[in-house]
């Protein structure tokens, strides 16, 4: 048996507490997900669990900022977590900082959520995220499949429409994204 992906499960988690939405997610192994759960905790996103492999995610009002998220090998916070985070917290209340110790040029999203009027300054490999009350919706493009996932993440919550080219790389890593969220209620089209 394939185990499910934890970095996908991390993107819908992410994706209900930026629109501040209760989803049910299942198939889902919550022993794998220790720091992003933890680190979704400490955003203010609480959990609970109503099978086995079942969670519900119970969102804040608003995100909280995050001191200090660290990447690290498993089962530290995953890199591939981090631009679902920054996304995340860039609508977090107050200042949070992402250092990434995995992969170098792993913040290139930083620059297309700036274009929604997300509040990132980068020096070197850190981030500093000045979370904002909304993101405005921007026409962004996807330079890898992480950071893609991050813009969708980050358009679900933004103020108007935004358009994400580049999908290609998202549909490397994720089975019908847009479907996926649009039967959670986002409005959300594909396009090819």
């Amino acid at each position: 048996t394939v185990i499910p992906d934890r970095i996908v499960a991390a993107t819908y988690i992410a994706a209900a507490a930026v629109t501040k939405s209760s989803l049910e997610i299942d198939n889902i192994r919550t022993e794998h997900l220790g720091a992003v759960i933890s680190a979704f905790e400490e955003a203010g996103v609480g959990f609970e669990k109503t099978g086995e492999r079942r969670v519900r995610v119970i969102p804040s009002k608003r995100p909280t900022a995050i001191k200090d998220l660290v990447t690290e090998p498993y089962p530290g916070f995953p890199t591939d977590a981090q631009a679902i985070f920054t996304s995340l917290l860039s609508v977090a209340d107050g200042v949070s900082t992402i250092t990434e110790n995995i992969f170098e040029l792993r913040f290139r999203h930083a620059g297309e959520l700036m274009k929604m009027g997300a509040d990132i300054e980068i020096n070197g490999n850190r981030a500093v995220i000045k979370g904002v009350e909304r993101l405005k919706g921007a026409k962004v493009s996807a330079t890898d499949l992480r950071s893609g996932a991050a813009l969708v993440v980050a358009a679900l919550c933004a103020d108007g429409v935004s358009e994400v080219a580049n999908t290609g790389y998202i549909n490397r890593g994720y089975e019908d994204i847009a479907g996926v969220l649009k039967n959670a209620g986002a409005d959300i089209e594909y396009f090819e």
